[in-house]
C-alpha cells in the first residue's frame, strides 16, 4: 500500500480512509474465507465426532426439501441484516450470519459431494436457472443503492460493518438471495456437465488455485497501481489486471510451488493409483 500510495496519481480515494482511521477493526481481508471454512470444518468433525445427528447429516442436505426451501429461507434471513452487496465475514470472531449463508452451501456441498449422482438428473434445469437468474439479477442492479460516500466508508471502517437500510431492503435481498442460489447452481452444473472428465489442464489450474488465491491481493496492487497513471480504458486495465495476476500466480505455483510440502499443505499429497485391469 505504501508502494500504491508512492506511485499512484491520483491516489485512490481508500487511501484516505487509511489516513482518517488509526484503529481500524481487525480484519481478515482475502482471508476471511479460510477462517470461516476452519469454522464449519470443525462444527462438522464435532457433529460427526459426537454422533448427534447420526449418519443423517449428509442426506438432509441434498434432500429437495432443504435445497429449494430450506436453502432460500435460511440464505434470506442471513442476508436481512447485513448491507446490499453484502459484505464479507472478515472478522476475527465468528459471524454468525455466515454460518447460516455460506454454512448452508457448505452443507450442500458436503451431501452433493456424497451423493454425485443426483447431479446430474439436475442437467435438465440449466435453462429455467438461468431464466430466473436473469429475471433475480434484473431485480438486483435496478434496486441497487448508490456507492457510498467517503464519510460512510470511514464510519464503516471504525465500525466494522456497512448498516442495512433503504425501504425495498427486504425486496432486494430476495432479490439477491435468489440471484446467489441460481448462479452457484448454474456455474456448478455447467462445470459438471463441459469438466466432469481428465485434463491436465483443469487440474493444473485447479491445483493452482489455492496458491494464486493466497497471493493474489499484493501482486494485482503492484499491476493496478501503475495503471492508474495511464489513460487505458478501465475494461482494458481490468483484463490486464486479471490476466496478468493469473499468469503470475498460476507461472510462480509450478516453479516454486507444485511438488513441494507447501503443495501437500494446500492440495493434499498425491497418490499414485494403480489400474488392475480384469481379465
Amino acid at each position: 500500500m505504501s508502494f500504491g500510495a508512492d506511485i499512484a496519481n491520483p491516489i485512490p480515494p481508500i487511501f484516505v480512509v487509511f489516513q482518517v482511521i488509526k484503529e481500524p477493526v481487525v480484519s481478515t481481508m482475502h482471508l476471511w474465507f479460510l477462517w470461516n471454512l476452519c469454522q464449519f470444518c470443525l462444527i462438522h468433525w464435532l457433529l460427526k465426532t459426537t454422533n448427534l445427528l447420526g449418519n443423517k447429516f449428509d442426506g438432509l442436505s441434498v434432500h429437495p426439501l432443504f435445497m429449494w426451501v430450506v436453502l432460500p429461507i435460511v440464505l434470506t434471513l442471513s442476508l436481512m441484516g447485513q448491507s446490499i452487496p453484502f459484505p464479507a465475514p472478515d472478522k476475527l470472531t465468528p459471524q454468525l450470519w455466515s454460518y447460516g449463508f455460506y454454512g448452508s452451501f457448505y452443507c450442500l456441498g458436503v451431501g452433493l459431494y456424497k451423493k454425485q449422482q443426483l447431479i446430474s438428473s439436475y442437467h435438465k434445469y440449466l435453462w429455467p436457472l438461468t431464466l430466473g437468474a436473469a429475471i433475480s439479477l434484473t431485480g438486483y442492479f435496478s434496486l441497487l443503492p448508490a456507492a457510498p460516500s467517503l464519510d460512510e466508508v470511514i464510519a464503516a471502517a471504525t465500525t466494522g460493518y456497512f448498516a442495512a437500510a433503504g425501504e425495498l431492503h427486504v425486496l432486494h435481498v430476495l432479490s439477491q438471495g435468489l440471484s446467489v442460489i441460481l448462479l452457484t447452481a448454474i456455474t456448478f452444473l455447467l462445470g459438471h456437465r463441459f469438466l466432469n472428465h481428465k485434463s491436465k489442464l483443469s487440474r493444473s489450474i485447479s491445483n493452482a488455485s489455492y496458491w494464486i488465491y493466497l497471493i493474489h491481493v499484493p501482486v494485482l496492487i503492484y499491476i493496478q497501481m501503475p495503471l492508474i497513471n495511464t489513460n487505458l480504458p478501465v475494461l482494458v486495465k481490468f483484463i490486464v489486471s486479471v490476466v496478468v495476476t493469473l499468469l503470475i500466480g498460476q507461472i510462480s505455483y509450478l516453479l516454486l510451488v507444485k511438488n513441494t510440502w507447501l503443495d501437500a499443505l494446500l492440495n493434499g499429497r498425491q497418490t499414485k493409483r494403480k489400474i488392475i485391469q480384469s481379465a
